[in-house]
């Protein structure tokens, strides 16, 4: 396996570093064993983890270097309850929103949607409601 020379302190630095996040803390470990010429299955069974999972991220390593490490693929993870584009126009149809286009309340727009206040805020935090002038 081959690697830029900056790339291996970035690894070690990742490993050794008490804010780094575990996750990935594990996936430098994994890189820094291919690197060092260790098979995915010593690799799975030095760290405990699958093979599968130690090939996974030695290849994103070749791929795209150590960027890759520190996100996960994307759509991972639970889907939102809410949808922004129907949320948005529920809400306009109900008089629920104000003159920046958020909603006047999140419970009542959670009431109307049938979802928790939570979901309502999560929705919020991933893409503004913001009419357009077109709007």
């Amino acid at each position: 396996m081959t690697t830029a020379s900056s790339d291996r302190p970035t690894l070690e630095h990742w490993v050794r570093s008490p804010t780094t996040p575990q996750r990935v803390a594990l996936r430098s470990r994994i890189v820094l064993f291919a690197l060092d010429g260790q098979s995915a299955d010593e690799i799975a069974r030095e760290l405990g983890v699958s093979a599968r999972s130690a090939k996974l991220w030695v290849s994103r390593f070749q791929r795209q270097g150590v960027a890759a490490l520190l996100h996960d693929a994307p759509g991972r993870g639970r889907r939102s309850s809410v949808d922004l584009a129907t949320f948005r126009d529920r809400l306009r149809e109900a008089n629920l929103l104000d003159v920046d286009g958020e909603p006047v309340s999140l419970r009542r727009a959670a009431s109307l949607l049938g979802v928790s206040a939570s979901s309502v805020w999560r929705a919020l935090k991933k893409g503004p409601l913001v009419l357009r002038a077109s709007e």
